[in-house]
């Protein structure tokens, strides 16, 4: 028994095959885009009655979602125009609204590795002419290097300026310097008491015009340390990458009118649980990044009419010695108007864990 079946859409993104083939007590399926060989799932059964009931019943399936009888090779291979996100079933009815919202980003890693003064980094040296100062906290405690990105290292991103370094310095207190007092577009979370961003928009790559000794870490008396250990310096590396709203962003119930945790889970075909949260958390992205969309352990502190989009996300990371209180995630947010002119006065820092 063989039996051969396609379906194809005129103008649509369906040109597959599904093939039956029975011999004695073992069933044959393969499937896959018309014009390849596909996949072949080989079962083994008791009997061959029980192997043909099996194709007839995968058979019966594929007919009721459309497919008919055909002769293999009548119909060529085609290219097939490939939505613009492989989205899971449960999130197909709000694809529109979801692809409209993929914008690029830069996913960064990290390597423990010596960095020249002027590098994108993680702990070190920050790069600092000669003769100027290292930045205070308000009442005039010294803030210690968390990391800097020389854009200039990096893949374009629309909207950011395309050289200078930008620098994250941040406080040892019980808060790691950031302010969760009010919303982050209240001036108050803005407020860069305790943490400083800086921009140097001309690097200057002379080590005799750079400060090259490592600033003295000055722990403060009432803090409980850091998310990280300033003296390891690990040098960034960045890769172009594209995804949707990500799930925790304020935006994306906004759009599809309910949050990802209430649209629940779906079940892989080979009938593993995956929940819906995991799977769109792949797709969207996560992890260290520059520009692109948010992640949050907790939720997004921004109402839906802040304009602040992510400006650099650093997350827990083993690898990197990174530790965001219990498996945090940290964000830098800054307004875009802001961004396009390379104006880094009102960044907003937030961090939550679990």
């Amino acid at each position: 028994m063989q039996t051969y079946l396609e379906y194809s859409e005129e103008g649509g993104s369906a040109h597959k095959f599904y093939e039956a083939r029975v011999d004695d007590c073992t069933l044959t399926l393969r499937y896959g885009r018309i014009g390849t060989d596909g996949q072949t799932q080989v079962k083994t059964f008791a009997s061959p009655q029980a192997a043909a009931a099996e194709a007839m019943k995968k058979l019966a399936e594929k007919r009721r979602k459309g497919y008919v009888e055909a002769t293999p090779g009548e119909r060529e291979k085609r290219n097939v125009p490939q939505p613009a996100l492989r989205l899971p079933r449960a999130l197909s009815p709000y694809r529109g609204v979801l692809e409209a919202t993929v914008r690029p980003s830069v996913r960064l890693s990290g390597v423990r590795a010596p960095a020249r003064p002027w590098s994108s980094k993680l702990g070190g040296v920050p790069y600092r002419l000669l003769g100027t100062d290292a930045p205070l906290s308000r009442d005039g405690h010294p803030l210690t290097f968390l990391a800097q990105l020389n854009l200039a290292e990096f893949p374009a991103l629309p909207g950011f300026p395309a050289q200078g370094i930008v620098q994250f310095f941040i406080r040892d207190d019980d808060y790691y310097g950031a302010n969760f007092e009010g919303s982050l577009d209240a001036t108050s979370l803005g407020d860069a008491a305790n943490f400083r961003v800086l921009y140097h928009p001309e690097v200057v790559q002379d080590t005799a015009r750079l400060e090259l000794a490592a600033p003295a870490y000055q722990p403060d008396p009432d803090g409980n340390g850091l998310p990280h250990d300033p003296a390891q310096e690990f040098v960034l590396r960045g890769e172009l990458m594209s995804g949707p709203v990500t799930g925790d962003d304020r935006l994306f119930e906004h759009l599809v009118g309910q949050s990802l945790w209430q649209l629940g889970g779906e079940m892989e075909e080979d009938g593993e649980a995956d929940p819906l949260t995991d799977r769109y958390a792949r797709l969207a992205g996560a992890g260290h990044k520059l520009g692109g969309y948010p992640n949050f352990t907790q939720q997004d502190p921004r109402r839906p009419e802040d304009p602040h989009v992510l400006l650099f996300q650093l997350d827990s990371d083993d690898d990197l010695d990174m530790m965001w209180g219990d498996v945090g995630i940290a964000n830098f947010f800054i307004p875009p108007d802001d961004l396009a002119r390379g104006d880094f006065s009102r960044v907003a820092y937030h961090w939550d864990c679990c």
